[in-house]
């Protein structure tokens, strides 16, 4: 079984509270990061230490007293796997523009994944206060063997408009505003350490620390993002194709002449049901265009006669035995049959 051990000493100190790097740490501080030197961070969270309010008396030559703050922190990290979860967001809209709609539609979508930090390292925060301070810190960073990975992050945004066939699109104002943001999550094995204060005619900061990384796999996250708009016309067969999608929407926005109602996607079936939105004359339904056959009174194809000398033989005209051939039949058009499978 693969074990993590995790080991920190403070003396001298209280726990503060958590302290963002780049934010509270004043121009004094001091940041020390691993051999492979200094790369950028996001931490939601940081081992934080903060003087005690009674001073450590520490008096240096001209009469100077300065409180002592001194902190000694060991992290062990051993035969680790080390992975945080994924961060997924998927936001989908549909959106239909009933006949006697007119004016303005707003869509707005906005997703945002953050997926979480893998750190096996150590994260140190130190603020010594204001005035006169000595800061010491001896900090022990070891990892080995160990596999460090952060969770993917997936931000995607769906909108798709349907306009009725009947809908004149010049008086429909349509706007639509999408924004996706996705940010993969930290994979760290090393230590940082950074020291607020120290200031004072006699204070400093004194850091000593070691920073052993071995045979670790650190692997960030997938960051993906996508916008996804459509806007098209929509009769009743076509409505037919998006029933099947209609109830895997978040949302289903409807604008007609009384304006616009978001609403689910049962309550949306519901109102096509009621309302029967109107189907183009030149566009037949697409169940019935595939299913139809040709109508049956259409006229049949002419066929010649039958041949007398041929296998079913005829009875011959007259007695001198020569056959007069029956006239083909002439074709009677009849208009519209099998129209609307063209």
């Amino acid at each position: 079984m693969r074990k993590a051990v995790v080991g920190i000493a403070l003396a001298s100190l209280s726990v503060g509270p958590w302290l963002g790097l780049a934010g509270s740490l004043g121009s004094t501080a001091a940041p020390t990061f691993g051999p492979s030197g200094p790369v950028s961070f996001r931490f939601p969270r940081l081992l934080a230490a903060q003087a005690d309010d009674g001073p450590v008396a520490r008096r240096a030559g001209g009469g100077c007293t300065c409180r002592s703050v001194v902190v000694n922190a060991t992290n062990e990290v051993r035969d680790a796997d080390i992975e945080s979860g994924d961060a997924e967001v998927r936001n989908s809209l549909l959106t239909y523009i009933a006949p006697g709609f007119e004016g303005e539609v707003e869509i707005e979508q906005e997703a945002e994944a953050i997926s979480g930090d893998a750190i096996a390292g150590q994260i140190i925060a130190i603020d010594a206060g204001d005035g006169c301070a000595n800061v010491i810190v001896k900090a022990r960073n070891v990892v080995e063997d160990a596999d460090v990975e952060s969770g993917d992050a997936i931000a995607k945004n769906k909108s798709v408009v349907l306009f009725d066939p009947s809908v004149d699109r010049e008086v429909v104002d349509l706007d639509i505003d999408q924004d996706a943001d996705a940010e993969s999550g930290v994979a760290m094995a090393g230590q940082v350490i950074g020291v607020s204060g120290g200031g004072g005619p006699c204070g400093g900061v004194d850091i000593d620390a070691l920073n052993d990384v071995r045979d670790v796999d650190l692997e960030t996250g997938r960051a993906v993002t996508d916008n996804d708009s459509k806007v098209q016309d929509c009769d009743a067969s076509c409505m037919e194709l998006y029933r099947s999608r209609i109830e895997r929407m978040d949302a289903v926005q409807v604008c007609d002449e009384d304006g616009c109602e978001t609403m689910s996607g049962e309550e949306f079936l519901e109102y096509l049901d009621e309302t029967n939105p109107s189907v183009s004359e030149d566009e037949p339904v697409l169940d019935e265009a595939i299913d139809e056959e040709p109508a049956g009174d259409s006229s049949p194809s002419p066929s010649p006669s039958p041949d007398p000398a041929g296998p079913t033989g005829g009875e011959p005209a007259g007695d001198d035995g020569a056959a007069t051939p029956s006239p083909s039949p002439t074709p009677t058009p009849q208009a519209g049959a099998g129209d609307d499978l063209a």
